[in-house]
């Protein structure tokens, strides 16, 4: 219907058609374990080949993760994917089918939310989530109690993360900031 519209609207591109006015609003669909959705029938397989590649031309953004990349992604889907995020992968043969080197295998373990961005041939290593924050307010339980064992469960994650270390900005300034 999206492409439809488009055509209709006399405009060359979606980008174009937003200046005017006129174009819905972009969507973003994310997909969760795209590996389980991918292991579908063939039909399926290439239902999702069709929408990675037609997406973007009508503003529809395809977000999809999975903790199996290896299986999940077939020649057709990935030749649609503009940009890859890898967090740390278990071996480097994956890291090099995702962002094509070694760099996501051997992003260190104790900094939760670093990983390597792919995107246009180039590669950088970014920080996706600070692990530090201002401690939040304790937990107040409201209803069912829990056990002492989840209680502690939830002080050891909160305590964890206080000594994790600093990280710099997600990205660099805009040049005229410089």
């Amino acid at each position: 219907a999206r492409a439809a519209r488009l055509g209709a609207s006399g405009c060359a591109s979606f980008r174009a058609w937003e200046e005017t006015g006129g174009a819905p609003a972009r969507l973003l669909v994310a997909i969760d374990e795209f590996h389980a959705l991918a292991a579908w029938d063939a039909a399926h397989r290439e239902a999702l080949a069709r929408l990675a590649s037609a997406a973007g031309a009508v503003g529809v953004h395809l977000l999809l993760a999975t903790s199996r990349p290896t299986s999940a992604l077939d020649p057709d889907v990935r030749a649609s994917i503009g940009t890859v995020i890898a967090l740390r992968v278990g071996s480097e043969a994956a890291s090099r089918d995702l962002v094509g080197t070694a760099d996501a295998a051997r992003l260190p373990e104790g900094i939760p939310g670093r990983a390597v961005v792919a995107c246009a041939g180039r590669r950088c290593e970014v920080q996706l989530a600070t692990p530090v924050a201002t401690p939040s307010p304790r937990v107040r339980v409201i209803g069912r109690r829990v056990d002492e064992e989840t209680v502690t469960l939830a002080q050891e994650v909160r305590s964890g993360h206080r000594d994790a270390p600093p990280v710099g900005p997600l990205w660099a300034p805009r040049r005229d900031e410089d």
